[in-house]
């Protein structure tokens, strides 16, 4: 790609930018959120509140459908931007069949994995329940119901209307997934490994060493770099997403996320 930096890249036809920044915080109920709010944002009439509780009806009510989680397809052509276009410093990138610009180096990240991406946020983009359940790597779903349970703490589904929320909660509304890159992250500084690093968190809460069950439990993790970007209620395009951390697990021809 002609540019990795997208987080300095936004479109100059949008006006209102939506950007997070660093990780996301840690919520004392609920599993790894990604979202963290920005102060940049100008205050709207969004109503979180009422958008939580319009969705978790919607959710509450959600039945997860039979069969695997389909995917898509992408288009195999790859497309280069006009020099002068305003997606030009973005690079090249494939076209999904949702028309989602997906941005991978095909060598690192297979494409099963990234359209498995693509659908984990067009759940959160539709408040899709079934096909977030889907996205999980399933040895996941079992640890981590076991451990909202023990704890008394929020369920799967209030974790996911918990997720889509704190979306909205940037964007002020409904959003639509416009871009996905995906690129492999720069070694910790800490000296760390990058994909043993990002369970720490999930090993504080589980209360156990759950990096090296998921080791055991799949055939491959795989870690990456993310940025998302979409269009708000105004119909506006910038970055929701920039700079995320995520690893995925591969199973069984399969690839799956972590929450």
């Amino acid at each position: 790609m002609k540019n990795t930096k997208i987080l300095a890249v936004l479109l100059a036809a949008a006006s209102v930018t939506m950007c997070f920044t660093g990780c996301g915080k840690k919520k004392k109920s609920s599993m790894p959120l990604y979202a963290e709010s920005p102060s940049s944002i100008e205050p709207t009439e969004f109503d979180s509140e009422a958008y939580a509780n319009k969705l978790s009806e919607q959710v509450d009510a959600a039945e997860i459908s039979e069969g695997d989680l389909e995917l898509g397809s992408i288009n195999g052509e790859l497309v280069s931007p006009e020099e002068g276009a305003v997606d030009y410093d973005l690079g090249d990138y494939r076209v999904s069949s949702s028309g989602v610009k997906l941005y991978y180096d095909e060598t690192e990240f297979p494409q099963e994995l990234v359209l498995t991406f693509e659908k984990y946020f067009e759940s959160l983009q539709d408040g899709d329940y079934s096909t977030y359940y889907k996205t999980l790597f399933p040895e996941y779903i079992t640890e981590m119901e076991a451990a909202l349970a023990a704890k008394g703490d929020h369920d799967l589904k209030d974790s996911f209307v918990n997720q889509c929320v704190r979306v909205a909660d940037i964007t002020k509304g409904d959003f639509k997934v416009t871009r996905i890159k995906l690129e492999k992250p720069a070694p910790r500084e800490d000296g760390q490994d990058n994909v043993q690093g990002y369970f720490e968190m999930l090993n504080s809460y589980l209360e156990k060493d759950y990096y090296s069950i998921a080791k055991e439990q799949s055939e491959n993790l795989i870690d990456a770099c993310f940025y998302v970007m979409g269009e708000g209620p105004n119909g506006q395009e910038g970055m929701i997403l920039s700079a995320q951390k995520i690893v995925f697990a591969q199973k069984d021809g399969k690839y799956y996320t972590f929450g």
